[in-house]
């Protein structure tokens, strides 16, 4: 796993992302939920990961 956060309206978000294999990745949100496997299809697992974990947070502040 590779830890990262995430800043969204001024609060850091943490999550770990990885490989499933070498061109998609899942996103392990803070509550312990896992996102479903993303295609990278050229992009950085990073940048990927961090968009995931921000829409993450938007979601838990519209509650």
């Amino acid at each position: 796993m590779h830890p990262f956060t995430a800043d969204y309206e001024g609060v850091q978000y943490a999550g770990e992302y990885d490989f499933v294999d070498g061109d998609t990745i899942i996103v392990c949100f803070p509550d312990g939920t896992q996102s479903p496997e993303i295609p990278l299809r050229g992009l950085k697992p990073l940048p990927t990961a961090k968009t995931e974990l921000r829409a993450y947070a938007r979601k838990l502040q519209q509650r």
